[in-house]
């Protein structure tokens, strides 16, 4: 059955799992007013067609070493914010991809950073600073799938979404982009024995303001999920509770899943919500195993919808879970379907 080591031990989907999603700096955000993005010296025009001139394709995204990515409206203007939050995108989305196949995402992280840290000299200009938050969130990613505390990239995703709400206090993306930078700290404590209290109540907070902005966005019910998965693993870790916010995190992915559909990192954490259900049965002398099978249920759906490296690595989880429940001689099934 689970022990809390175990549940501690597993890793929790983030959106940018999946592909790109990022600010481009010619879309206005919701509830923001157009005059953010005509501060100063900024031109009328938008070169549309042709910010990202690309010397080669960039999707699929390339092997190493990275190829040279050159904006023609860069080279038409070094100082054009647009052109670099843009940039900052491109470079983003191949560190991600490098990251998730296994390779160095060094480089292109870092080029990424330094374009969104000059756009973001603009402080009017709000997507450079979301998207300044997004990108220390997954150096603080790497950080922590390497054992690394997190904290210093985790606290600068913080002050740049501090400098994104001080432009639009209710922009639900600089919420909910906060809120996944807390959360990956809150985890990193709760797995070392630290305090996570106060991250997880930032975190929830975030995920407050940003559901009373815009409560029809399905991934920030996600996130409210994700809070009560790391709520429930601390119930446990400390003897309380864990019931109630294993309900609530389950009444979460359900308005999650009803907004939208293909959210495939809702049924990764609904696995990982009956992970922790498994292992809270067990302490209070209940079958765990019903909630296993409910777990194996939403890891398939999870691959089912998109069969990306942690989908696999949550059923294969499962899987072993499984066979740690059953007789000797029944789990040899579950090891060889988890491998």
């Amino acid at each position: 059955m689970l022990s809390l080591e175990q549940s501690r031990g597993q890793r929790r989907p983030r959106p940018c799992c999946l592909p790109l999603g990022g600010h481009l700096g010619r879309r206005v955000p919701n509830r923001a007013a157009p005059r953010l993005h005509q501060h100063g010296a900024q031109p009328a025009w938008h070169p549309s067609a042709a910010l990202l001139h690309l010397s080669v394709p960039a999707l699929p995204l390339n092997r190493s070493p990275i190829p040279l990515i050159r904006s023609k409206a860069l080279e038409l203007r070094p100082d054009f914010t647009w052109g670099l939050n843009d940039l900052g995108l491109v470079l983003r989305s191949k560190g991600l991809y490098l990251r998730q196949h296994g390779r160095d995402s060094t480089e292109a992280f870092a080029r990424a950073a330094e374009c969104f840290e000059r756009a973001a000299a603009d402080p009017t200009y709000l997507f450079a600073q979301v998207n300044q938050v997004d990108l220390y969130t997954d150096l603080a990613e790497s950080d922590f799938q390497r054992g690394v505390d997190p904290e210093p990239h985790v606290r600068k995703a913080l002050r740049a979404a501090d400098r994104a709400l001080g432009i639009d206090p209710g922009f639900y993306s600089a919420l909910n982009a906060a809120a996944d930078a807390a959360l990956l700290q809150t985890e990193y404590l709760l797995r070392r024995g630290g305090d996570p209290r106060p991250l997880l109540e930032r975190a929830l907070e975030y995920l407050e303001r940003s559901r009373r902005a815009n409560p029809d966005y399905g991934r920030t019910w996600f996130r409210f999920a994700r809070v009560r998965h790391l709520s429930a693993l601390l119930a446990l870790r400390e003897g309380g509770d864990a019931g109630a916010r294993l309900d609530e995190g389950r009444l979460a992915l359900e308005q999650a899943l009803r907004l939208d559909a293909r959210c495939v990192e809702c049924h990764v954490v609904g696995a990982q919500l009956e992970e922790v259900a498994a292992a809270w049965a067990a302490r209070r002398g209940l079958p765990g195993l019903p909630h296993l099978q409910r777990a194996l249920a939403e890891a398939r759906r999870a691959v089912a919808l998109f069969s990306y490296g942690e989908a696999h690595q949550e059923l294969a989880r499962v899987y072993w879970l499984l066979a740690r429940a059953q007789p000797p001689a029944r789990a040899g099934s579950f090891v060889k379907e988890g491998g």
